[in-house]
């Protein structure tokens, strides 16, 4: 569909109504897939009535090398050759490193329209391409293939190795040593999202009940049985496929009978059939004495000043009643606590046999404690009346209330007090610089500072109080979740270092707009509380005999090198590992990761939750090259460079970053330099896009240089940290869609050819505003927000028929988008567009946020993600790729 707008001929407006007839198919409401799709793509895929449940043909039952799908011996170095480039001058000595933080666009050489813009290596056409092949096609953890995309939405199918969606690798091919390591330029990493969310019509992940015994586990490295090890021929023992031990088999766990028929008695067992399980254990993994608790939440409402003139408590109290009572309510065993804070902490005694709820204040602004207990949590459905009525009266309670001073550090003490014996979880709103009480600050913004080597002192905490309130909390299965309101300085990097070490989230809303953020701010805090997480965590990664993990990435504590503790961990955060290769591994056997994370769910189980990869092991580096893989690869670049925040410049950050694609594509040039021809810029056929993301990383708000405010890049470089590929990349590349140009197939369910997708998606524009219309409207869809971008010459006609207006005046911007219900085509396309990305990232509110060229200063935010372009920040798309050309030349390689 096109619009004729004021500026250009686009076409003609169409509406839904053909013949006279009003088609209900054209409308998608956003529902989870149903077993209707689920069985018309097994039917498509021949693979029976369910695609839930375990093979039922087992394609490999040895456990040894043939466990892994790559034929190696068959694998050539693929490259993908870019147009010629001519650098006129050499760079710097190749001693120099190339330094792109301070180059502006002009300081390139000028002659760069040897390349296309159009012909270069497209980001959305990756996506859409890989979309449209997994449409149809059910990914199975073993094929051959590099796994789809993190933004494609697939049907994934294990067996033996985790799914993608949980653990991902830069390379598939592991080098057998560390020379062929360097010489293939890849970091050698991993990782591992371990309650990443599955489509309904997935298999869920299995859960095994060992509370009467243990797992059986490797009497040496105490991995645990998965299904590569190898049992021996009289089936009373096996072999563990990471040291090579063996181990006697109990007969308690498996009777030898099960193995008379291996088909059979595997698919029984799906430890020993798929990828991720869950093990239910006892006593002998609790973390303390008692038996593990059900978890408690506990929200905690800023009710200072700054917070009232905002409208917070308002806010808070609206969306705590949407997640206790609303169409899916909290596990029946959960209990909730609600507690307001301003210079004293107020605690609500709730228990269901009262009419209003009581309210006790503690003042004491060094040594702040609860005051009672019983009352305090309570069961959310038997105490509804006495908690509704609090979260109707709060607004007003609170609203004359003029303390400017919030004592944030007083209600963390007290969040500590109240969950120290059953663990659990916190919703901490703030929304001023807590000056008074326990972890006071200062404020410390200096402007002055930015660009300096002194910046980086605005990025770590400034008190050690609360590093050391977040060790008590990790101890005590605590995890909490900041939601910052500000509009002034709050010390994100102090205050939130207690999200960040517990495994809790921060989650920033910058000049905070109630009208505008409030329902965000709504659907953030539903997301923190629903998702699936779980508590008490530790997690370890084991790995094969001459292989070690060096270094993990993310948000956590780690008290010993091994492993790292959590107090809680989500369906949103990732953990990063690097491996060190500390012998030759064996060609002739395969590389096995293994990771395992202890952790309490919120109904109180105790569970081992555990992640199973094998790759094959190689001695050529071409192997290791031709099977990377882009997004882990970016992935694993980003969460080092953010770890390293705290101790490194921006310059010498983005230094190391770049100097790190052109170690890589140095050593490719070498593995390929006999099929090459002079100025050719040749990149790998996998990792064809590894210059855009990471000119991407260079130009987000966590990384490039510039006047940006201290909270604003810690919470952009601690979310680089945690968050998983998905995110990631979308935060790194959104996607862009041409709402004025859909055409009529577009954004409607197929009847015909439904595969997994509930609609039938449009190709996405590039990050460039030379692919953005004039007249236009966009949908710019981030990790973490979604933009509407209007052009101030819109059609009328695409106003009124997508917003119910007839000019850009008549939008008021500075409120949520509700996208009004209209009987046309084009509010039919982007409604059903909206909802089936809410079903793909429900972490993201799918609310766009209005902005309308020439009149929003938020523009500049919308202009931020158009990567491939040049800015003040950055080089483009085309001068980034003939700078690497020109530092690669001046290393030797023609």
């Amino acid at each position: 569909m096109a619009y004729s707008g004021q500026y250009g001929q686009y076409g003609t407006a169409m509406n839904p109504e053909v013949n006279g007839e009003r088609h209900d198919s054209l409308f998608f409401n956003g529902d989870t897939p149903d077993a209707q799709l689920a069985s018309q793509v097994n039917a498509q895929m021949n693979l029976g009535p369910q695609i839930p449940g375990y093979p039922q043909e087992r394609k490999r039952t040895r456990r040894h090398r043939d466990a892994h799908a790559y034929d190696l011996s068959l694998m050539e170095p693929e490259a993908n050759y870019l147009p010629p480039l001519t650098p006129s001058t050499p760079l710097a000595p190749a001693a120099q490193p190339l330094d792109t933080s301070g180059v502006s666009s002009e300081a390139v050489h000028e002659d760069t329209n040897l390349l296309d813009p159009k012909t270069l290596p497209s980001v959305p056409d990756a996506r859409f391409q890989d979309q449209s092949t997994y449409k149809n096609y059910i990914f199975n953890s073993m094929d051959k293939a590099n796994p789809p995309l993190s933004t494609t939405d697939f049907i994934g199918y294990e067996q033996n190795n985790s799914s993608s969606k949980f653990v991902q690798m830069t390379t598939y091919a592991i080098p057998s040593s560390n020379d062929v390591l360097n010489t293939s330029g890849l970091p050698l990493g991993m990782i591992v999202q371990p309650f990443a969310e599955t489509r309904p019509d997935e298999a869920p992940v299995p859960v095994v009940d060992y509370t009467t015994s243990s797992p059986p586990r490797c009497k040496k490295c105490r991995g645990y049985i998965n299904p590569f090890v190898q049992f021996t021929l009289s089936r009373s023992g096996w072999t563990c496929n990471l040291c090579g031990s063996e181990n006697s088999l109990s007969n308690d766990v498996y009777n030898p009978m099960l193995f008379t028929n291996q088909q059979n008695g595997f698919s029984s067992q799906p430890e020993l059939n798929v990828g991720t399980v869950d093990f239910e254990v006892g006593k002998d993994y609790w973390a303390a004495e008692e038996s593990p608790q059900p978890a408690q939440y506990v929200f905690v409402i800023d009710v200072s000043y700054e917070a009232t003139s905002k409208g917070i408590p308002k806010i808070a109290a609206e969306a705590i009643r949407d997640i206790l009572y609303g169409p899916t309510p909290l596990h029946p065993s959960i209990r909730v606590s609600i507690i307001a804070f301003d210079r004293n902490v107020h605690f609500f005694y709730l228990t269901p046999n009262l009419e209003q709820p009581r309210m006790i204040s503690v003042a004491d602004l060094e040594n702040p404690f609860v005051p009672f207990k019983n009352g305090l949590s309570v069961d959310p459905m038997e105490s509804r009346a006495v908690i509704e009525r609090l979260l109707d009266t709060l607004p007003s309670i609170v609203e004359d209330i003029k303390v400017p001073e919030p004592t944030v550090g007083n209600a963390m003490e007290c969040i500590k007090h109240l969950l120290k014996e059953t663990g659990g979880k916190s919703f901490l709103f703030v929304s001023a610089l807590p000056t008074m009480g326990l972890g006071r600050l200062r404020y410390r913004e200096d402007q002055r500072l930015y660009g300096n080597p002194e910046e980086k002192n605005l990025w770590n905490t400034q008190d050690k109080w609360y590093s050391l309130l977040a060790d008590e909390l990790v101890t005590s299965g605590i995890s909490i979740d900041i939601f910052f309101t500000p509009t002034a300085y709050v010390d994100v990097a102090t205050v939130g270092s207690v999200a960040t070490l517990t495994g809790g989230q921060v989650w920033y809303y910058g000049n905070f707009v109630p009208e505008r953020d409030g329902p965000r701010l709504k659907q953030d805090l539903y997301r923190s509380v629903t998702r699936e997480q779980g508590f008490r965590v530790m997690l370890k990664t084991r790995c094969s005999n001459g292989l070690r993990v060096s270094r993990y990435l993310g948000n956590f504590l780690q008290r010993t090198p091994q492993d790292i503790e959590l107090g809680g961990l989500d369906a949103d955060k990732s953990i990063g590992m690097l491996f060190n290769l500390e012998g030759k591994l064996n060609n002739a056997l395969d590389a096995h990761f293994q990771t395992a994370i202890l952790y309490t769910t919120p109904m109180g189980s105790r569970r081992v939750r555990v992640i199973n990869y094998c790759c094959a092991v190689t001695s050529r580096n071409y192997d290791t090259i031709s099977l990377a893989c882009v997004e882990p690869l970016v992935g694993i670049f980003s969460k080092i460079a953010s770890m390293n925040m705290a101790t490194e410049s921006l310059k010498a950050i983005a230094t190391k970053l770049v100097e790190g694609i052109v170690k890589l594509l140095s050593c490719y040039r070498k593995v390929a330099s006999s099929r090459l021809t002079p100025g050719q810029l040749v990149l790998p056929k996998h990792l064809i896009l590894l210059p855009i993301y990471m000119l991407s990383v260079l130009k987000s708000s966590a990384f490039r240089n510039g006047s940006i405010h201290s909270d604003v890049r810690v919470s952009q470089f601690r979310f680089i940290r945690a968050s998983p590929l998905s995110q990631l990349m979308l935060n790194l590349y959104p996607q862009i869609y041409a709402l004025h140009s859909l055409q009529p197939n577009e954004c409607i369910p197929n009847a015909d050819d439904p595969g997994c997708t509930p609609i039938e998606y449009p190709l996405c524009v590039r990050a460039s505003r030379k692919f953005i219309e004039d007249g236009g409207a966009f949908l710019i869809v981030t990790g973490q927000k979604v933009f509407l971008w209007l052009h101030q010459r819109t059609s009328p006609l695409l106003l009124q028929d997508l917003l119910g207006v007839n000019q850009l005046e008549q939008i008021d911007s500075m409120k949520a988008c509700e996208l009004p219900e209209m009987d046309n085509l084009l509010s039919i396309q982007v409604r059903n567009l909206l909802s089936a990305l809410k079903l793909q990232y429900p972490h993201i509110s799918m609310q766009p946020q209005i902005v309308r060229q020439g009149i929003d200063g938020s523009e500049g935010e919308v202009f931020s993600t158009l990567v491939e372009d040049p800015s003040r920040e950055g080089v483009g798309y085309v001068e980034f790729l003939t700078m690497i050309h020109e530092t690669l030349h001046s290393q030797g390689f023609k």
